[in-house]
């Protein structure tokens, strides 16, 4: 056996390797063994791949010998020239996908920063609101309506919003539906909010287009649901919108006497029905008084709310 011909089934074994290990991992793609996989689907793609290859490479090891000289310099040339495809197949994906993350970071970038109440399509006012564990689950899922003979893990998501950290540890979006536009959202402070609509055991119907109106299901397993009552406890105030009286109360009694003291802000302390006892401040954030004012008439949100100062 010449050195050529040795170079030449030397090149068929190498050559083979990586074909061998893409047909792998395009089978893996076509029988949906990574689908719904998560985070592990690329790692299950890639074991695809090495037991293609592993097995490709005793195969080509047994057959390179009997292959003649003449036919080997032309599979050679076509396992070349199938590398090279494979190479313009993966950097059209990686570019597809790199277009595919872009265009909804442009929708994001669109999407006013709330960090406070605001009137909606939706008059009512929903449950509470759903903000998304992104740090221990990256990947949120959005599903249709539920199929109640069904569980959460038995049904299709029809789509996904990717969240990911940036170089200071807070949370940034990789990529999203187009049509979101969630109630409250300021990343670098961790604040994603979408309004709840309705609960199931397993689901959460939310707002997901404050615009439009439009709803969506989410894995309530996969976040935190917020009521209304535990929500404006946590903001830093609340304040009459400008078509509704200023009536704080020195009981939480719709006769009560009006507080009379001057105030600026009102930080929400305690919650009974609908009822809120709230401090009264001034502009230098100094406590002016207490009294009880009404948040809620069961359908609507009677008050505005800022998130932060």
């Amino acid at each position: 056996m010449s050195n050529m011909e040795k170079l030449g089934r030397i090149l068929f074994v190498l050559l083979a390797l990586p074909v061998t290990m893409f047909i792998g991992m395009a089978f893996a793609g076509l029988s949906g063994a990574a689908a719904n996989q998560g985070l592990a689907g690329g790692a299950i793609v890639f074991g695809y791949g090495v037991i293609f290859a592993a097995v490709g490479l005793v195969l080509t090891l047994l057959f390179v010998r009997r292959i003649p000289v003449r036919a080997l310099r032309f599979v050679n040339y076509g396992l070349l020239l199938a590398i090279a495809g494979i190479a313009l197949f993966a950097w059209m994906r990686i570019e597809a996908k790199k277009k595919t993350r872009s265009e909804p970071e442009k929708e994001m970038q669109a999407v006013p920063m709330r960090l406070y109440s605001e009137p909606t399509v939706s008059d009512h006012m929903g449950l509470g609101f759903f903000q998304p564990n992104a740090f221990d689950h990256p990947v949120l899922y959005v599903y249709g309506p539920p199929r109640h003979t069904k569980s959460t893990l038995e049904q299709s998501p029809q789509d996904s919003i990717v969240f990911g950290r940036t170089e200071y540890g807070s949370t940034d979006i990789l990529s999203a539906p187009p049509w979101l536009v969630p109630a409250h959202m300021k990343l670098d402070y961790d604040i994603f909010y979408l309004k709840i609509m309705g609960l199931t055991q397993e689901m959460a119907e939310c707002e997901v287009n404050t615009v439009t109106g439009e709803t969506r299901y989410f894995n309530r397993r996969r976040g935190q649901v917020i009521y209304w009552e535990d929500f404006l406890l946590g903001v830093h105030s609340v304040e009459w919108p400008d078509d509704q009286p200023a009536m704080v109360r020195i009981k939480p009694l719709a006769h009560a006497s009006l507080v009379q003291a001057a105030y600026s802000f009102m930080h929400p302390i305690m919650i009974r029905g609908e009822w809120m006892l709230v401090e009264l401040w001034n502009d230098d954030f100094e406590q002016m008084g207490s009294g009880w004012i009404r948040w809620t008439d069961g359908q609507k949100l009677l008050v505005n709310y800022s998130l932060l100062s």
